[in-house]
């Protein structure tokens, strides 16, 4: 059976708004999440699920795999 991570990444937040677009070093949080979530070796896949565009972006320019939802009730 296909191990897949699924990574929830929301944009909006209240008390720290866009914080995995922040850089952490020389990448975004949502980028070291990734790639750190691969570096495991546990899944076969790892795919980021997000509301936003920016992180959509974000992932995929960098040769990841993410989804794009809108509306969620949170």
């Amino acid at each position: 059976m296909k191990q897949i991570a699924m990574i929830p990444a929301r944009y909006a937040a209240t008390r720290f708004p866009a914080k995995l677009m922040q850089q952490l070093g020389n990448k975004t949080v949502i980028r070291h999440t990734y790639d750190n979530t691969m570096a495991t070796g546990l899944f076969d896949e790892v795919v980021v699920v997000t509301d936003s565009d920016i992180i959509f972006n974000e992932i995929t320019q960098h040769g990841g795999k993410a989804a794009g939802f809108s509306g969620w009730a949170c």
